[in-house]
This record gives structure tokens, sequence and C-alpha cells, in this order.
């Protein structure tokens, strides 16, 4: 089920809910004149998914959408996607971020530190 972090959204009652977050940034992999490309991730990752099927009948899973960097530092990435984790723990949901680049662990860290 999509997941709007803008909007203060009622969410069912579930012991168990995850939500992916889709962190669309190469910044750092350039940085370490690596393999371009992990910016488009989070979509195909998501693709990948498509065919899994759910065994956990009492657990939801949302999808918050993608942080896109393109224009903004991979710093200021970093800080936004700290921020959707941040929401997503406040929201006592388990974040799983999909990305690339190594620059998706300073991010998610950032968000479970405010917690």
């Amino acid at each position: 089920k999509p997941l709007d972090l803008n909007q203060q959204e009622e969410l069912p009652e579930s012991k168990l809910a995850f939500a992916f977050i889709g962190f669309c940034s190469e910044q750092g992999v350039k940085r370490n004149k690596g393999r371009v490309g992990t910016a488009l991730a989070p979509d195909f990752i998501r693709g990948q998914m498509q065919i899994f099927r759910v065994l956990f009948r009492r657990s939801k899973i949302y999808d918050a959408g993608n942080i896109l960097c393109d224009e903004i530092s991979m710093e200021e990435g970093q800080r936004l996607l700290g921020l959707a984790v941040e929401k997503l723990l406040e929201m006592k949901m388990f974040p799983i971020v999909l990305g690339g680049g190594h620059e998706t662990t300073f991010g998610h860290f950032q968000g479970q530190m405010q917690i």
C-alpha cells in the first residue's frame, strides 16, 4: 500500500508493519569511482519483488516512495532519508531502505539515532 510521509495518515493496527523507502542516489558511488546506475536500484528492486508472495497474514507492507537526489547533495539526501526513517520508526514501522550505494547507510543511521 502506498504511504505518503508528508500526510498524517491513520494506519490500521498491526503488530508488524514494514515500509520500503527508496534512496535514488549514486553520488557516493561516483565519489568512490564505482559503477554508476545505483540511482535506478529502488525501482528495479520493487519490480523484482512483484513476484514475491506475502506469507505474513498479520503484517502490513507499505511503500513510502523514493528520495530523489538528482538535484541535491548527497549529504542533503542522507538528511532527508534520516528524517523519513525517523518518521517511520515513530509510526512503529520497520523501515527497509532500497538503494544502491553505501551512502544509504548513513542516512538510515541518522534516522535511527533520533529515536
